[in-house]
Protein backbone atom coordinates (compact mmCIF):
# COMPACT_ATOMS: atom_id res chain seq x y z
CA UNK A 1 0.00 0.00 0.00
CA UNK A 2 1.55 3.55 -0.61
CA UNK A 3 1.72 6.19 1.53
CA UNK A 4 -0.17 8.78 -0.20
CA UNK A 5 -3.19 9.36 -1.96
CA UNK A 6 -2.84 11.06 -5.35
CA UNK A 7 -5.41 13.79 -5.68
CA UNK A 8 -5.88 14.27 -9.51
CA UNK A 9 -6.73 17.79 -9.91
CA UNK A 10 -4.79 20.34 -8.01
CA UNK A 11 -6.46 23.53 -7.22
CA UNK A 12 -4.94 27.48 -5.42
CA UNK A 13 -7.03 27.77 -2.15
CA UNK A 14 -9.88 29.95 -2.00
CA UNK A 15 -9.56 32.98 -0.70
CA UNK A 16 -12.72 34.01 0.52
CA UNK A 17 -12.60 30.39 2.68
CA UNK A 18 -11.70 31.57 6.42
CA UNK A 19 -12.88 29.64 9.73
CA UNK A 20 -14.65 31.56 12.23
CA UNK A 21 -14.95 30.30 15.59
CA UNK A 22 -16.74 31.88 18.44
CA UNK A 23 -16.29 30.83 21.87
CA UNK A 24 -16.23 26.98 20.90
CA UNK A 25 -18.61 27.25 18.30
CA UNK A 26 -17.49 27.47 14.54
CA UNK A 27 -19.49 28.66 12.08
CA UNK A 28 -18.64 27.44 8.86
CA UNK A 29 -18.25 29.40 5.66
CA UNK A 30 -19.68 27.63 2.59
CA UNK A 31 -19.92 28.88 -0.83
CA UNK A 32 -22.21 31.16 -1.91
CA UNK A 33 -25.99 29.05 -2.34
CA UNK A 34 -23.88 25.79 -1.08
CA UNK A 35 -23.74 23.91 1.76
CA UNK A 36 -20.95 21.62 1.19
CA UNK A 37 -17.09 22.60 1.80
CA UNK A 38 -14.13 20.92 1.42
CA UNK A 39 -10.72 21.96 0.98
CA UNK A 40 -7.39 20.69 1.18
CA UNK A 41 -5.55 21.50 4.73
CA UNK A 42 -1.69 21.59 5.05
CA UNK A 43 -1.52 23.82 7.29
CA UNK A 44 0.29 23.02 10.35
CA UNK A 45 -2.33 24.16 12.77
CA UNK A 46 -4.17 22.68 15.52
CA UNK A 47 -7.68 23.19 16.30
CA UNK A 48 -8.93 22.99 20.07
CA UNK A 49 -12.12 21.89 20.99
CA UNK A 50 -15.06 23.30 18.94
CA UNK A 51 -18.13 22.06 17.47
CA UNK A 52 -20.45 23.01 14.28
CA UNK A 53 -23.33 22.10 12.82
CA UNK A 54 -22.04 19.93 9.76
CA UNK A 55 -20.68 16.34 9.41
CA UNK A 56 -17.72 16.32 9.60
CA UNK A 57 -15.26 13.89 7.17
CA UNK A 58 -11.31 13.76 7.91
CA UNK A 59 -9.25 11.69 5.10
CA UNK A 60 -5.13 12.32 5.50
CA UNK A 61 -4.29 11.66 1.96
CA UNK A 62 -0.60 12.29 3.25
CA UNK A 63 0.33 11.81 6.91
CA UNK A 64 -1.68 11.31 9.90
CA UNK A 65 -3.81 13.40 11.90
CA UNK A 66 -5.50 13.15 15.43
CA UNK A 67 -8.31 14.00 16.54
CA UNK A 68 -9.93 13.89 20.06
CA UNK A 69 -14.19 13.53 20.52
CA UNK A 70 -15.08 13.66 23.37
CA UNK A 71 -13.34 11.38 25.76
CA UNK A 72 -12.20 9.45 22.97
CA UNK A 73 -8.53 9.84 20.75
CA UNK A 74 -8.63 8.68 17.50
CA UNK A 75 -4.68 8.28 15.61
CA UNK A 76 -5.27 8.79 12.00
CA UNK A 77 -3.14 7.29 9.13
CA UNK A 78 -2.43 8.06 5.49
CA UNK A 79 -6.26 6.84 3.70
CA UNK A 80 -8.38 6.38 7.06
CA UNK A 81 -11.34 8.16 7.38
CA UNK A 82 -12.72 9.71 10.35
CA UNK A 83 -16.42 10.79 10.34
CA UNK A 84 -17.37 13.16 13.31
CA UNK A 85 -21.46 14.06 13.94
CA UNK A 86 -22.72 17.53 13.91
CA UNK A 87 -22.70 19.03 17.13
CA UNK A 88 -19.85 16.78 18.48
CA UNK A 89 -17.36 18.61 20.66
CA UNK A 90 -14.10 17.70 19.25
CA UNK A 91 -10.30 18.99 18.89
CA UNK A 92 -7.91 18.66 16.25
CA UNK A 93 -4.11 18.13 15.88
CA UNK A 94 -2.10 18.32 12.66
CA UNK A 95 1.82 16.61 12.64
CA UNK A 96 4.35 19.06 10.99
CA UNK A 97 3.64 17.89 7.83
CA UNK A 98 0.93 16.24 6.29
CA UNK A 99 -2.01 16.49 3.93
CA UNK A 100 -5.98 15.90 4.48
CA UNK A 101 -8.72 16.04 2.65
CA UNK A 102 -11.47 18.04 5.02
CA UNK A 103 -15.34 17.53 4.14
CA UNK A 104 -18.27 19.38 6.02
CA UNK A 105 -22.10 19.25 5.01
CA UNK A 106 -25.67 20.20 6.31
CA UNK A 107 -27.84 17.61 7.40
CA UNK A 108 -30.63 19.52 6.43
CA UNK A 109 -31.08 18.64 2.65
CA UNK A 110 -31.38 15.33 3.20
CA UNK A 111 -33.68 15.87 6.24
CA UNK A 112 -37.19 15.66 4.24
CA UNK A 113 -35.91 12.16 3.04
CA UNK A 114 -38.54 9.58 4.39
CA UNK A 115 -35.81 7.27 5.09
CA UNK A 116 -33.74 10.11 6.71
CA UNK A 117 -34.38 8.94 10.36
CA UNK A 118 -32.91 5.96 9.42
CA UNK A 119 -29.83 8.31 8.95
CA UNK A 120 -29.32 9.83 12.10
CA UNK A 121 -28.46 6.98 13.93
CA UNK A 122 -25.44 6.23 12.11
CA UNK A 123 -24.40 10.02 11.83
CA UNK A 124 -24.77 10.40 15.68
CA UNK A 125 -21.71 9.07 17.09
CA UNK A 126 -18.45 9.27 15.21
CA UNK A 127 -16.93 6.54 12.75
CA UNK A 128 -13.51 5.48 12.20
CA UNK A 129 -12.70 3.45 9.10
CA UNK A 130 -8.81 2.22 8.67
CA UNK A 131 -7.16 2.12 5.43
CA UNK A 132 -5.66 -1.07 6.62
CA UNK A 133 -8.41 -2.94 5.37
CA UNK A 134 -8.21 -2.20 2.02
CA UNK A 135 -11.32 -4.07 1.49
CA UNK A 136 -14.19 -3.60 -0.79
CA UNK A 137 -16.27 -1.67 1.52
CA UNK A 138 -13.14 1.00 2.67
CA UNK A 139 -12.37 1.14 -1.16
CA UNK A 140 -15.86 2.02 -1.90
CA UNK A 141 -16.00 4.72 0.75
CA UNK A 142 -12.60 6.34 -0.20
CA UNK A 143 -13.80 6.14 -3.86
CA UNK A 144 -16.88 7.88 -3.30
CA UNK A 145 -14.67 10.71 -1.11
CA UNK A 146 -12.60 11.43 -3.92
CA UNK A 147 -15.18 11.64 -6.29
CA UNK A 148 -16.62 14.22 -4.25
CA UNK A 149 -13.34 16.29 -4.41
CA UNK A 150 -13.08 15.72 -8.30
CA UNK A 151 -16.86 17.02 -8.07
CA UNK A 152 -16.67 19.83 -5.97
CA UNK A 153 -13.33 21.04 -8.16
CA UNK A 154 -15.08 20.66 -11.11
CA UNK A 155 -17.66 23.12 -9.25
CA UNK A 156 -20.17 23.43 -12.04
CA UNK A 157 -24.05 23.82 -11.71
CA UNK A 158 -24.66 20.20 -10.62
CA UNK A 159 -22.08 19.75 -9.03
CA UNK A 160 -24.07 19.60 -5.51
CA UNK A 161 -26.75 17.29 -6.26
CA UNK A 162 -23.80 14.60 -7.12
CA UNK A 163 -21.88 15.42 -4.19
CA UNK A 164 -25.21 15.22 -2.03
CA UNK A 165 -25.74 11.70 -4.16
CA UNK A 166 -22.16 10.74 -2.93
CA UNK A 167 -23.08 11.77 0.83
CA UNK A 168 -25.96 9.30 0.38
CA UNK A 169 -24.24 6.36 -1.08
CA UNK A 170 -21.43 6.67 1.61
CA UNK A 171 -24.09 6.67 4.28
CA UNK A 172 -26.01 3.82 2.66
CA UNK A 173 -23.05 1.47 2.53
CA UNK A 174 -21.96 2.37 6.05
CA UNK A 175 -25.50 1.78 7.47
CA UNK A 176 -25.64 -1.94 5.24
CA UNK A 177 -21.73 -2.54 6.65
CA UNK A 178 -23.39 -1.66 10.19
CA UNK A 179 -26.19 -4.15 9.78
CA UNK A 180 -23.50 -6.73 8.39
CA UNK A 181 -21.29 -6.44 11.62
CA UNK A 182 -24.42 -6.77 14.55
CA UNK A 183 -24.25 -10.09 15.62
CA UNK A 184 -27.92 -10.02 16.78
CA UNK A 185 -28.54 -8.84 12.89
CA UNK A 186 -26.19 -10.57 11.18
CA UNK A 187 -27.31 -14.25 12.28
CA UNK A 188 -30.96 -13.62 11.46
CA UNK A 189 -32.19 -14.74 7.79
CA UNK A 190 -32.31 -11.93 5.34
CA UNK A 191 -35.97 -11.45 5.12
CA UNK A 192 -35.82 -11.42 9.31
CA UNK A 193 -32.98 -8.69 8.97
CA UNK A 194 -35.38 -6.56 6.40
CA UNK A 195 -38.37 -7.18 9.41
CA UNK A 196 -35.77 -5.67 12.01
CA UNK A 197 -34.72 -3.08 9.75
CA UNK A 198 -38.21 -1.88 9.12
CA UNK A 199 -39.04 -2.19 12.77
CA UNK A 200 -36.45 0.37 13.64
CA UNK A 201 -37.08 2.86 11.19
CA UNK A 202 -40.56 2.86 12.51
CA UNK A 203 -39.09 3.63 15.87
CA UNK A 204 -36.67 6.38 14.37
CA UNK A 205 -39.79 7.86 12.95
CA UNK A 206 -41.77 7.73 16.11
CA UNK A 207 -39.18 9.68 18.45
CA UNK A 208 -38.99 12.12 15.57
CA UNK A 209 -42.37 12.55 15.88
CA UNK A 210 -42.87 12.10 19.76
CA UNK A 211 -39.78 13.66 21.50
CA UNK A 212 -40.95 16.67 22.49
CA UNK A 213 -43.32 14.37 24.84
CA UNK A 214 -42.70 12.43 27.96
CA UNK A 215 -41.60 9.79 25.71
CA UNK A 216 -40.88 6.16 27.63
CA UNK A 217 -38.56 3.35 26.82
CA UNK A 218 -42.04 0.75 27.06
CA UNK A 219 -43.67 3.12 24.72
CA UNK A 220 -40.75 2.86 22.24
CA UNK A 221 -40.20 -0.80 22.80
CA UNK A 222 -44.57 -1.53 21.80
CA UNK A 223 -43.66 0.45 19.06
CA UNK A 224 -41.30 -1.90 18.15
CA UNK A 225 -43.37 -4.92 19.17
CA UNK A 226 -40.44 -6.09 21.15
CA UNK A 227 -40.25 -6.92 25.22
CA UNK A 228 -38.73 -3.89 26.76
CA UNK A 229 -35.44 -5.61 27.71
CA UNK A 230 -34.92 -6.92 23.71
CA UNK A 231 -35.75 -4.02 22.70
CA UNK A 232 -32.97 -1.69 24.64
CA UNK A 233 -30.24 -4.67 23.22
CA UNK A 234 -31.51 -4.39 19.91
CA UNK A 235 -31.12 -0.31 19.95
CA UNK A 236 -28.10 -0.09 21.52
CA UNK A 237 -26.77 -2.95 19.18
CA UNK A 238 -28.50 -0.45 16.10
CA UNK A 239 -27.50 2.73 17.32
CA UNK A 240 -24.05 2.41 19.51
CA UNK A 241 -25.57 4.19 22.43
CA UNK A 242 -29.38 3.83 24.89
CA UNK A 243 -32.59 4.86 24.22
CA UNK A 244 -32.11 7.34 26.45
CA UNK A 245 -29.07 9.04 25.17
CA UNK A 246 -30.27 8.94 21.39
CA UNK A 247 -33.52 10.96 22.65
CA UNK A 248 -32.10 13.55 24.57
CA UNK A 249 -29.28 14.26 21.66
CA UNK A 250 -32.35 14.36 19.50
CA UNK A 251 -34.03 16.85 21.46
CA UNK A 252 -30.54 18.73 21.30
CA UNK A 253 -30.80 18.94 18.05
CA UNK A 254 -33.73 20.66 18.25
CA UNK A 255 -32.98 23.09 20.78
CA UNK A 256 -30.37 24.12 18.14
CA UNK A 257 -32.70 24.79 15.68
CA UNK A 258 -35.33 26.60 17.90
CA UNK A 259 -32.31 28.87 19.36
CA UNK A 260 -31.12 29.87 15.98
CA UNK A 261 -34.07 30.15 14.56
CA UNK A 262 -37.20 31.30 16.74
CA UNK A 263 -36.37 33.73 18.93
CA UNK A 264 -38.30 31.96 21.56
CA UNK A 265 -36.39 32.35 25.10
CA UNK A 266 -34.49 29.13 26.18
CA UNK A 267 -37.82 28.22 29.27
CA UNK A 268 -39.36 27.65 25.50
CA UNK A 269 -37.14 26.25 24.19
CA UNK A 270 -36.26 23.60 26.69
CA UNK A 271 -40.10 22.63 26.90
CA UNK A 272 -40.88 22.85 22.74
CA UNK A 273 -37.59 20.33 22.66
CA UNK A 274 -39.07 17.58 25.20
CA UNK A 275 -37.55 18.89 28.77
CA UNK A 276 -39.53 19.43 31.40
CA UNK A 277 -36.88 20.97 33.80
CA UNK A 278 -34.76 24.31 32.42
CA UNK A 279 -32.12 23.39 34.75
CA UNK A 280 -32.05 19.74 33.14
CA UNK A 281 -31.96 21.29 29.94
CA UNK A 282 -29.31 23.99 30.65
CA UNK A 283 -26.84 21.07 32.26
CA UNK A 284 -27.35 18.63 29.15
CA UNK A 285 -27.15 21.55 26.59
CA UNK A 286 -23.75 23.11 28.25
CA UNK A 287 -22.59 19.03 28.61
CA UNK A 288 -23.23 18.29 24.79
CA UNK A 289 -22.35 21.80 23.35
CA UNK A 290 -19.63 23.38 25.24
CA UNK A 291 -22.08 26.51 26.63
CA UNK A 292 -25.18 27.54 27.41
CA UNK A 293 -28.23 28.00 25.21
CA UNK A 294 -27.91 31.86 26.39
CA UNK A 295 -24.59 31.53 25.17
CA UNK A 296 -25.81 29.67 22.22
CA UNK A 297 -28.45 31.99 20.97
CA UNK A 298 -25.87 35.14 21.43
CA UNK A 299 -23.62 33.47 19.18
CA UNK A 300 -26.43 32.53 16.63
CA UNK A 301 -27.43 36.28 16.87
CA UNK A 302 -24.42 37.84 15.92
CA UNK A 303 -23.76 35.11 13.42
CA UNK A 304 -27.22 36.50 11.67
CA UNK A 305 -26.07 39.77 12.11
CA UNK A 306 -22.88 39.13 10.22
CA UNK A 307 -24.77 38.07 7.41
Amino acid sequence: MTNTIHLPKSHPPDPNFKRIVEGRQEKVSYPKDSSVRLWVNREFENYPDHWHNAVEMIMPVDGGYHAAIGSRSYSLSTGDILIIPAGELHALTAPKEGVRLILLFELAPLSEMHNFPNLLPLLSFPLHFCALEQDGFYLTLKNLILGIYNEYMGGDAFSEFKIYASILQLCAEIGRKHMENSLEFSDLAPNKQSEYINKFHTVFQYINAHYMEPLTLEQASKVACFSKYHFSRLFKQYTGTTFYDYLTLRRIRRAEELLSTSGYSVTDVALASGFSSIATFNRTFKKLKGCTPTEYCSLCRLDNRRH
